[in-house]
């Protein structure tokens, strides 16, 4: 499966196609140069506010207590440009109170 911008993914068939954690928030499969960053509407009520803001995708990372710190997910973002990887956002297209739906609605960042 090619990704491409503005498509629209079920998150099973991403993991199942590339692997990765297929509960965080971001993912970064072994055998893949990619990192992914899943992000919807039901981390608003966690504290987490990612958004794009004047071309920029502002994504609050893994962890709700404290400072972030640069570990699993939070260090795949930091390093992918330097490992070679590409970086894929997917944002939940529908807000779905059952959280059932999966649709994500992909764009590339790096």
């Amino acid at each position: 499966m090619e990704l491409k911008k503005g498509e629209v993914y079920k998150r099973s068939l991403i993991h199942e196609e590339y692997g990765g954690n297929r509960q965080s928030g971001i993912a970064y499969p072994a055998k893949h140069d990619m990192v992914f960053i899943f992000t919807g509407f039901s981390g608003e009520e966690y504290g987490y506010n990612d958004r794009w803001e004047n071309g920029y995708f502002l994504y609050y990372g893994e962890g709700q207590e404290g400072d972030m710190e640069f570990v699993r997910g939070n260090k795949a973002i930091k390093t992918q440009r330097e490992k070679g990887k590409s970086l894929h956002s997917f944002r939940k297209s529908v807000k779905d109170s059952s959280n059932t739906l999966e649709s994500w609605n992909m764009s590339m960042i790096s």
